[in-house]
């Protein structure tokens, strides 16, 4: 995955990486815990286009999965758009 890249290359990736996978989680629990609109997305509809849904959080309340994916790619696309700062030495396991 590193293969080829220069230090400062590599410390962006695994940056990216590390804040990316911290980004998911807090809005995973943001949309579990917050209210979310329901967006059109009412009952009829729902059993009308997925009548096998689960018991899961994301399969009865799909608006909060569609919340949480928008946050979450315009929220990495606008950290995408901002030059690096000046980094640290990558990690290096031993």
């Amino acid at each position: 995955m590193f293969a080829g890249q220069t230090d400062r290359d590599r410390a962006v990736t695994q940056r990216r990486v590390v804040a990316s996978e911290m980004l998911y989680l807090v809005l995973v629990f943001a949309t579990l815990f917050l209210p979310v609109p329901r967006g059109g997305l009412n009952d009829t509809l729902l059993h009308e286009v997925w009548p096998t849904r689960g018991h899961g959080a994301w399969e009865q309340r799909p608006e909060i999965a569609l919340a949480m994916g928008t946050a979450y790619f315009l929220v990495l696309g606008l950290v995408e758009l901002r030059p690096p700062r000046k980094l640290p030495p990558p990690f290096r396991a031993a």
